[in-house]
C-alpha cells in the first residue's frame, strides 16, 4: 500500500484547516499517512504554487512525485480539491509529468564562484533599491544587452512561464517544450523587446553592473541568494515529477491561460 507524505501550507483560515484535518484524517484510517519521506510513494503538498514550490525546494532531490491540493489562488502546479479527490490520488488515478529543474552557477562581485542553485519555475535579477538595474544578457557566446536597464531579468522554465515572468508580460509554453524564457522586468530602454523563447540545450548569463549605485538581489522560486549578482542558467539533469488528477485537464489549463481567457 503506498504511502503518502503531506506537506501543508501557512494559509491559517479556518476552512484550511478543516480541510487539511480531514485529508490527514482519511489517510490516517487508510493506513496511507506517512511521516516518513524515505517510506512515502507521493508527497501531497496542500497550499498553493508557492507551497509548491517551497516543498520542490525541500524534498525534490528524493525524486518522489509530488501531488498538489489547490488552497490559493490560481493554483496552476495544483489539482483542485474536490469530493472524491483523495480517492483519486490513492487509486493512483493520477497523470504525471516529469519536469527538468533550472539549474545556475552563481557568481558574486569579484566574479568568483560562489555555488550553484536550483529553481523549478525561476530565477532572476531585480533591482533591491529606488534605481533601476543594469543587467547584461547573453546566450551562450553571443551577448544581447550589456546591459539591460529595468527593474530585472527572469529566466523561466517551461513550468515556471505561468508565474512571475507571465505577470512581467512574458511568453506561456506548454511544459512539453522545455524552452527557456526570458523576460525583462519593466525595461527602460529597448522596450520593443520584452520576451523571449529559447531551445532547450541554452544557456543564459545574467550578470549585474554598477552595483555601488544600482545594488540587485538575486532570487530562486521566491528564495533570496546573499551575495549573488552574476548566474549562468540552464536545464540540469535533475527532475521533479508532478502529478495531476485524471479527472482534471492539465493541458487545457496551460491553453486557457496562454489566451488569457480563464486566469
Amino acid at each position: 500500500m503506498d504511502k503518502i507524505f503531506v506537506v501543508a501550507g501557512k494559509i491559517g483560515t479556518l476552512e484550511f484547516n478543516q480541510a487539511k484535518n480531514e485529508i490527514v484524517s482519511q489517510l490516517r484510517k487508510q493506513r496511507r499517512l506517512t511521516t516518513h519521506l524515505s517510506k512515502a510513494a507521493k508527497i501531497l503538498v496542500l497550499g498553493g504554487d508557492g507551497t509548491m514550490l517551497k516543498a520542490i525546494r525541500q524534498y525534490g532531490v528524493n525524486e518522489i512525485p509530488f501531488c498538489g491540493l489547490n488552497f490559493g489562488h490560481i493554483g496552476f502546479l495544483m489539482n483542485e480539491y474536490i469530493f472524491n479527490t483523495i480517492k483519486q490520488i490513492t487509486d493512483n488515478k493520477l497523470n504525471y509529468i516529469s519536469v527538468p529543474l533550472l539549474e545556475a552557477k552563481l557568481f558574486d562581485r569579484h566574479d568568483k564562484r560562489i555555488g550553484l542553485t536550483y529553481a523549478f519555475n525561476d530565477i532572476y535579477l531585480e533591482r533591491s533599491s529606488t534605481n533601476t538595474a543594469k543587467i547584461s544578457i547573453s546566450v551562450g557566446k553571443e551577448v544581447y544587452f550589456d546591459p539591460l536597464i529595468s527593474d530585472g531579468v527572469i529566466v523561466a522554465s517551461a513550468a515556471g512561464s505561468t508565474g512571475y515572468t507571465a505577470s512581467a508580460g512574458g511568453v506561456i509554453v506548454p511544459i512539453e517544450t522545455n524552452s527557456l524564457i526570458v523576460t525583462g522586468i519593466c525595461p527602460a530602454l529597448f522596450h520593443r523587446w520584452k520576451s523571449s523563447q529559447l531551445a532547450p540545450d541554452s544557456r543564459v548569463i545574467l550578470a549585474a553592473k554598477e552595483l555601488d549605485k544600482r545594488p540587485v538581489r538575486m532570487v530562486a522560486d521566491g528564495d533570496e541568494i546573499p551575495n549573488a549578482v552574476k548566474a549562468e542558467i540552464y536545464y540540469s539533469d535533475k527532475k521533479v515529477c508532478l502529478a495531476f488528477l485524471a479527472s482534471q485537464d492539465f493541458r487545457r489549463k496551460v491553453l486557457d491561460l496562454q489566451f488569457h481567457n480563464r486566469v
